[in-house]
C-alpha cells in the first residue's frame, strides 16, 4: 500500500521540539520498513517551521530514498489566517498535497511506540475498514503528569492488541482511506480549536462509515505544559464546547467532568502505576481543570469576541 503521513508541527522549541524530532525519526524509520512508496509531510506555520527547524526535521528523518520521501511545507497565508483552528487547518492542508492512498495523521508532541505506523497500516488489510484510530494513552513521569493522567481524556495504556469498533477518535492518531477523507475532511469551526473530531464522527455515522481502533498502535501523549499551558487548555476547552454545542450541552459536560474528576483517579491510579498517595493530586488537578472549563464557557457566553482572541490553546 502507498501512503502519506501528515504531521502537524506546532512545537516552538525546547522539550516540545525535541519530542517533535523524535516523532519524525520514529515515523521515518517505520515508513521505510513498509512496502510501497511512503511520504512524510511535515507542515506548520512559517514562524514554527523556519530554515533552522526545517533542517533539524530533515536531519531527523534522513534522506529521501526509493521507498520514502520527506516534504516540509510552510503553510500559506490563507491556511494560517483561518478564523478556525490552525491545528485542523494544517491537517487538511497537509492532506491536500498528499499523494498516498492511505492518509495517516499524527501530532508532533506524541511519543509513538515502535511500529506504531506499521500497526496503523496493518489495520487496513481488512478492506471493510475505512477509518481507524490508534490507542493514545497519557504519559506519566512526575507528580504533575501523574495528576493529569488520572483525570485526562486518554485511557491508560492497555495490553490489548486487537482491532475493535470505537465511538470516537482523536485527530492526533487516526488514518483514513483517501477517498473517505476527501469526502469528509476535518470541519472548520470558527473561533474554536476543538470539536472538529466530534462533528466529523457524526458525519461519518450519517454516511454509514464505522470507526475502528487498533490497540497495537500505541502512542503516549504528554500533559499540557504546567502553568499557562494547563490554564489555557482548560479555558479553551470550555470556550470551544460552548461555541460548538451551546450552553446546555456544555454545562452538562462540565457536570460530568466534575464527577469524573473524583471517580477517574480512583479507577485509574493502579493501571497507570501511580502511588495511591497521589490520588488527591489527581482529584485537585481535575477539579481545577473543570473550573477553568467553566470560566472558559462563561467568557465565551459573555464576551465571545474577546474569548476567541485571548484564549489560545
Amino acid at each position: 500500500m502507498e501512503g502519506s503521513v501528515v504531521l502537524e508541527w506546532s512545537q516552538a522549541g525546547g522539550e516540545e521540539q525535541r519530542r517533535g524530532l523524535q516523532m519524525v525519526e520514529s515515523l521515518a524509520r517505520d515508513a521505510r520498513s513498509l512496502n510501497g512508496k511512503w511520504e512524510l509531510i511535515v507542515c506548520g506555520a512559517p514562524e514554527t517551521l523556519g530554515a533552522r527547524r526545517s533542517a533539524a526535521v530533515r536531519a531527523a528523518a534522513g534522506g529521501d530514498d526509493e521507498g520514502f520521501a520527506l516534504k516540509i511545507l510552510e503553510a500559506p497565508e490563507p491556511v494560517t489566517s483561518t478564523p478556525a483552528s490552525l491545528y485542523f487547518a494544517l491537517k487538511n492542508y497537509g492532506a491536500s498535497v498528499a499523494q498516498g492512498k492511505l492518509l495517516v495523521f499524527a501530532d508532533s508532541d506524541l511519543r509513538a511506540e515502535p511500529d506504531w505506523l506499521s500497526a496503523m497500516v496493518d489495520t487496513f488489510a481488512n478492506p471493510e475498514i475505512q477509518v481507524a484510530a490508534g490507542a493514545v494513552y497519557p504519559q506519566c513521569g512526575n507528580w504533575y503528569a501523574d495528576a493529569v493522567a488520572m483525570f485526562w481524556f486518554f485511557e491508560p495504556r492497555s495490553g490489548r492488541s486487537g482491532v475493535r469498533r470505537t465511538p470516537h477518535f482523536f485527530a492526533n492518531s487516526v488514518a483514513f482511506r483517501r477517498e473517505i477523507f476527501e469526502r469528509h475532511p476535518f470541519p472548520t469551526l470558527a473561533g474554536s480549536n476543538r470539536g472538529a473530531c466530534a462533528f466529523l464522527v457524526e458525519e461519518l455515522q450519517r454516511d454509514g462509515i464505522p470507526i475502528w481502533v487498533n490497540d497495537a498502535a500505541r502512542a503516549a501523549h504528554p500533559a499540557p505544559a504546567p502553568g499557562s499551558g494547563f490554564l489555557m487548555r482548560g479555558l479553551s476547552h470550555g470556550r470551544d464546547n460552548y461555541l460548538a454545542y451551546g450552553p446546555a450541552r456544555t454545562l452538562a459536560r462540565f457536570a460530568v467532568g466534575v464527577g469524573q474528576a473524583f471517580v477517574r483517579p480512583l479507577r485509574r491510579y493502579a493501571k497507570l502505576g501511580i502511588p495511591v498517595y497521589e490520588i488527591p493530586a489527581g482529584i485537585v488537578a481535575g477539579l481545577a481543570y473543570w473550573s477553568l472549563h467553566l470560566l472558559g464557557l462563561c467568557a465565551a457566553a459573555l464576551t465571545p469576541g474577546l474569548a476567541r482572541r485571548r484564549i489560545a490553546a
